[in-house]
């Protein structure tokens, strides 16, 4: 597959010499579909755009939680007055998600063979520098292509990739292409295993943008004339100063016999391999191909073997050669984050493993459990042979919370490792639970990327002691995928959250929010925010806002709280209305709360986030839940009443009284007149009970303690 690189400049002079003429008249005659990103009807205005194509049928859209604005298109757009380019973003936090992330377009190629693409492409400076062109004969599976390596930023380059010896995708219905985020070390063999910025001196951040426009589809007319088929070969890993095994392949075409095909060879990487060094032998229909890599080289090259038919017509197949250094490190595929709820069993977690000098089956694998308590190490089972291995987890009974995974291989010199959340729920009603008892350091790391960053300085929310500190000096956001994602508005979800908030530094006046819903891009709902703007002096106060970031329109609650002192925050979003209300160490819902009364704006809620900016000072936060209902956030203990032979037994869990908790009787609630029971309970098991003889009138109970 090769590719175009030009500077835009080129492609305004060529843009002028055709005229102002509409786009799906300025391209060639076997246009077959482009997109302009402009809107349907010229409105001037660069921000705003539409993803339908311009010309032609077709679907574009975003993968893999990227999301997208408008801002100025390419030069080598002919439209003057809206110019509009696809301005894409929240790319994959730093070292996750490699080619997962971009942009995808679905094109019928019915009726055309030779298909070309090309797009202008523009990125910003902490933009990720490598984005891999990806395409597919059936819209489901996607083979890697060419790479765009980019180190210029704000600049806009013409690309194209060539498609022409790729038979399965001529005259196809479900003809599919993608534009997606790479590491360094994919996509260029060597460097580092994650994402490198444009920019020299520039950090990569998930909000640098890739911005994408005059994304065309063209072919030729199809003759009919099928193209020359050759039957794929498989990635190849052999030691330094080693030569490959004879590789077999076949070709084939309909129109020319087997031995008037010309079959050549490609070698993206001359100095590894140069292409003398690639020896083509046999004849008719069957061949093979062997490999003599550059002496004292190692690294990778892509091999291309190209067949040829007497039309000129020709098929392609590529595959990956690595030549080692040496004995190299094992590989682990990567694992996604797990839940299960109390007392169930995690689903089987399938995985692979390989390695260039060891086979499979000879690879050792061990497991580590961040917090045994949750799950024991014991309770990790590994089954199955050779590569493919499947991950059975049990969490211990009745035990909640969260555990960092960790799956090392080793080939008994290297190991490679590969660490992830898995989450027991106390309930299927809960979203989303963290005690944060991770080790020191940065949260996103250890907590097996069950967090995420989505804006700021990578590593500057941190874990210590078991808490998460939050501070208005660092820059870092972050959030947490919810369970059950997205709950849209039509879904009529009520969204409540709770945690423990100790506050260590006074807010400013003005304050700021640091806690949020998040939709997947800049959209926040629900927002918390801490100020000392309508608090007497050595106070502060938390307040609640639907949409607004300004502070005088967010309502507070009247409670004035102070430094060093231990809070339950809680908070309820309605994703339906848009509603939002806010309470401080409650005990049930039908307390008084601080109404947000700014306006709503229903929005499909995608995580739980926590933001660092100057205002809001700093913070410790603990035992966060996000759930479908008050009960599921506010901790307590639940009484149990049930008839016994004419009396009421009423039970509660044990470790209630071990606490402290006293159960009190009231006659009414209008005045409540609580007083302890004085009956000693019976203890049986895990619950401690009381037996009641009913009398004249209503009786309430409740677990308090002194």
């Amino acid at each position: 597959m090769n590719y175009q690189r030009t500077f835009c400049a080129w492609a305004v002079i060529i843009c002028c010499l055709i005229s102002a003429a509409p786009v799906a008249e300025t391209a060639r005659a076997d246009l077959i579909a482009q997109w302009t990103f402009n809107s349907t009807s010229d409105d001037t205005n660069v921000a705003t755009g539409a993803t339908l194509p311009s010309f032609g049928i077709g679907n574009a859209s975003l993968i893999g939680g990227v999301t997208a604005i408008f801002a100025t298109g390419s030069p080598s757009d002919p439209a003057t007055n809206d110019n509009s380019g696809w301005n894409t973003r929240t790319y994959a936090p730093q070292g996750s998600d490699n080619k997962a992330r971009g942009v995808e377009f679905r094109v019928s190629t019915e009726g055309f063979e030779s298909i070309m693409v090309s797009w202008a492409q523009r990125n910003s400076s902490t933009a990720s520098r490598y984005v891999r062109f990806q395409w597919s004969s059936d819209g489901t599976n996607f083979v890697d292509g060419m790479v765009v390596s980019n180190s210029v930023q704000e600049t806009y380059f013409d690309y194209t990739a060539d498609l022409n010896s790729i038979p399965a995708l001529n005259n196809n219905a479900n003809f599919s292409f993608r534009l997606v985020a790479e590491f360094e070390s994919t996509a260029i063999g060597a460097g580092a295993t994650q994402y490198v910025a444009t920019a020299s001196g520039s950090s990569y951040a998930t909000a640098g943008t890739l911005r994408y426009d005059m994304v065309t589809i063209s072919g030729s007319v199809f003759s009919g004339n099928a193209f020359p088929t050759i039957t794929p070969i498989a990635n190849q890993i052999i030691p330094i100063n080693s030569v490959t095994d004879q590789l077999p392949f076949t070709v084939g075409d309909v129109e020319t016999p087997p031995e008037g095909l010309i079959v050549t060879a490609e070698s993206s990487n001359p100095v590894l391999v140069p292409v003398d060094n690639i020896v083509i032998e046999g004849n008719a229909a069957n061949r093979s191909v062997t490999i003599l890599p550059a002496f004292g080289q190692s690294g990778s090259a892509t091999i291309t073997l190209r067949v040829t038919d007497g039309d000129g017509k020709s098929g392609s197949t590529s595959f990956v050669l690595t030549v080692t250094p040496g004995d190299t490190p094992p590989i682990i595929s990567a694992f996604t984050n797990y839940y299960t709820v109390i007392n169930t069993s995690f689903a089987p977690a399938a995985f692979s493993i390989n390695d260039a000098q060891t086979a499979a089956e000879n690879l050792m694998l061990s497991v580590a459990s961040s917090n045994p308590t949750l799950i024991p190490e014991a309770n990790v089972l590994i089954t199955g042979n050779s590569t493919n291995r499947i991950l059975q987890v049990t969490p211990a009974p009745e035990q909640t919370g969260n555990a960092v995974i960790t799956v090392t291989v080793s080939d008994g010199t290297f190991s490679s490792s590969r660490s992830f959340s898995m989450m027991v729920l106390p309930s299927s009603s809960v979203l989303l639970c963290d005690d944060f008892t991770y080790p020191d350091g940065s949260v996103v790391t250890n907590s097996g990327l069950l967090w995420n960053t989505y804006s700021g300085i990578f590593g500057q929310s941190r874990v210590s002691g078991g808490e998460l500190w939050l501070t208005e000096d660092n820059t870092e956001d972050i959030n947490a995928l919810l369970i059950g994602a997205p709950h849209h508005p039509s879904n009529s979800a009520v969204l409540y959250v709770s945690f423990n908030a100790t506050f260590l530094e006074m807010p400013e006046a003005t304050g700021a929010y640091f806690a949020l819903f998040r939709e997947m891009g800049q959209t926040y709902r629900g927002r918390l925010f801490a100020a000392t703007l309508r608090s007497e002096s050595g106070f502060f106060g938390l307040g609640i806002a639907n949409v607004t970031g300004n502070v005088t329109n967010v309502a507070f609650l009247s409670t004035n709280l102070i430094l060093s002192t231990k809070y339950l925050v809680v908070m309820r979003y309605n994703v339906k209305t848009g509603e939002s209300a806010l309470w401080v160490n409650p005990a049930s819902e039908s307390e008084p709360a601080a109404i947000a009364t700014d306006a709503t704006d229903p929005e499909t809620i995608y995580s739980f986030a926590f933001r660092q900016n100057n205002g809001f000072g700093q913070v410790r936060v603990d035992n966060l839940k996000v759930a479908l209902s008050f009960a599921d956030v506010v901790p307590g203990y639940r009484l149990s009443a049930v008839p016994i032979s004419g009396q009421i037994e009423i039970s509660w869990p044990a470790t209630a009284s071990d606490e402290g908790y006293q159960l009190h009787v009231s006659s009414g609630l209008s005045p409540a007149n609580w007083t302890p029971l004085g009956a000693v309970p019976m203890r049986n098991n895990s619950r401690d009970s009381v037996r009641i003889t009913p009398g004249p009138g209503a009786a309430l109970y409740r677990l308090r303690k002194p």
